[in-house]
């Protein structure tokens, strides 16, 4: 068994690789300052037009194409056009420089390759033009298709594939629907549900059989510091083992003896979209929400940080995927079927799914490896997660394999 919220300091960040970017202004012309933009706690992709001031940024990162690895950015020496990740301990707003005013700015990008791109002003919209494919990210949605002709608010970043190569072009200046804009969401897709199915009980920092190559959740499968990334054991260490204990219930089943710094609300799944520290091939054909998009890269999870509405004797919990198993990490018929299809694991009961200690207490389990624990449960798209403890702090960072 075997999941991330990367350290703002974290050497070897890990996100989706790409940016091989020369930028070209056109008849654009600088003013002082733009719209501020609030950003939330975690990991956003953002835009920064030169003279921005990111200084309330825990860190900021560019990827460096010829170098293959990204690079810690100053917080005064952004370019305009291009996109970073930026980290925020907490909700911030940023005062945007104005940038480009409705020049077109340029940016050459080889063929099939993803460019990291940014809006190059801070007051005014951007379209984006010459790209085939277009993601945003936000730590509440995770990555979104903008597809192409997308716009860009200002302080926005965005990954963009075009298939043959070419220029990408931002225009600002640009009108229409644009991410992240004022507009009630219609429901999320409606998944099949997965009925009578056991959970174990599992813990980041449990080490419950050091000599197998899966039996530490010190790491997971998407994150090889996950006991890090999340702030330490999820209970108590005693003897010098992390143990689980009774989660807080007044406190929204958050730990009682530490403080997190990922969601406490997590479990896993037996199918993981990553080979160690590679994706699976043709993971998009099975992951129902990927279908008939383009693989998002090798650093990327359509797995990690994934909704899960799960359901037993009147209560209901959501939690976030931040591993794989039990046992099983390619159960592609139970974890994907609309058959209500039995898991492949004969282990521990037959288990499906192992879930957090907040989960556990949550959903009101009796013991740790029980087969009268069983739940119901589907999956869930971000926008039908109701407000809850779950929401309380959401993972958003990526992949973590340094």
């Amino acid at each position: 068994m075997a999941s991330v919220t990367v350290s703002p300091r974290s050497r070897g960040l890990l996100l989706l690789p790409l940016l091989a970017m020369f930028v070209t202004c056109t008849h654009g012309r600088a003013q002082s300052t733009g719209q501020q933009r609030t950003f939330p706690a975690g990991w956003n992709l953002i835009a920064a037009p030169p003279g921005t001031d990111l200084s309330a940024a825990a860190a900021v990162y560019a990827w460096q194409a010829d170098a293959g690895s990204y690079v810690s950015v100053q917080p005064n020496a952004t370019a305009a056009g291009a996109g970073y990740w930026a980290y925020f301990s907490g909700e911030t707003t940023v005062t945007l420089a104005a940038g480009s005013g409705r020049g077109a700015m340029s940016i050459a990008a080889p063929a099939g390759a993803y460019v990291l791109i940014g809006n190059p002003s801070g007051a005014a919209p951007a379209s984006v033009t010459g790209a085939d494919v277009v993601y945003t990210y936000t730590p509440a949605s995770g990555y979104q298709s903008a597809g192409p002709g997308a716009v860009l608010p200002p302080g926005s970043g965005a990954w963009a594939l075009p298939f043959a190569g070419g220029e990408i072009t931002l225009t600002p200046g640009a009108s229409g629907a644009q991410p992240g804009a004022s507009q009630a969401p219609p429901s999320g897709r409606a998944y099949p549900p997965h009925t009578n199915i056991v959970a174990t009980v599992f813990w980041v920092g449990e080490i419950f059989d050091p000599g197998a190559p899966d039996g530490s959740q010190v790491v997971s499968a998407y994150d090889d510091a996950w006991m890090q990334h999340f702030g330490g054991c999820d209970g108590s260490v005693a003897s010098g083992a992390c143990q689980t204990i009774a989660s807080n219930a007044a406190d929204g089943y958050f730990p009682a003896q530490m403080t997190p710094r990922e969601n406490p609300f997590y479990l896993d799944l037996p199918y993981a979209d990553f080979d160690g520290d590679r994706p699976k091939p043709g993971r998009t054909s099975v992951i129902p929400w990927a279908a008939g998009q383009p693989d998002p890269g090798p650093s990327v999870s359509l797995m990690k940080n994934r909704w899960v509405k799960l359901m037993r004797g009147g209560r209901t919990c959501y939690g976030q995927i931040e591993d794989a198993g039990p046992a099983q990490y390619d159960d592609i018929n139970y974890v994907f079927g609309t058959s209500d299809t039995r898991p492949r694991n004969t282990k521990y009961n037959g288990a499906g799914m192992d879930v957090s200690p907040a989960l556990r207490d949550c959903l009101g389990f009796d013991g740790l490896d029980n087969a009268e624990n069983r739940l119901d449960w589907q999956f869930v798209d971000d926008r039908d997660v109701p407000d809850g403890p779950w929401r309380r702090l959401v993972t958003t960072s990526p992949v973590y394999h340094p």
